[in-house]
């Protein structure tokens, strides 16, 4: 009865670690400091996407743009 008792007590203190880390963590950080550089790879995303769905091999500029643009995130 006591490990039930100590297993859901440790849930419990699972549970709100989890809660206080997801408040202190923002996933749009990156995208707040560096919007132009996001909204770029969202493009390179979507014409790679575009690209991937038809079958076309993805231009070697535009993928050498966006490896470019990784290196600087």
């Amino acid at each position: 009865m006591d490990s039930r008792s100590d297993e859901s007590l440790a849930v419990e203190e699972a549970k709100k670690r989890l809660r206080s880390l997801s408040e202190s963590v923002d996933p749009l950080s990156v995208i707040k400091e560096h919007p132009i550089k996001a909204v770029g790879m969202a493009f390179l995303a979507g014409v790679a996407l575009n690209a991937a769905q038809k079958g076309k091999p993805l231009p070697p500029s535009l993928f050498e743009l966006g490896t470019q643009l990784l290196k600087r995130l």
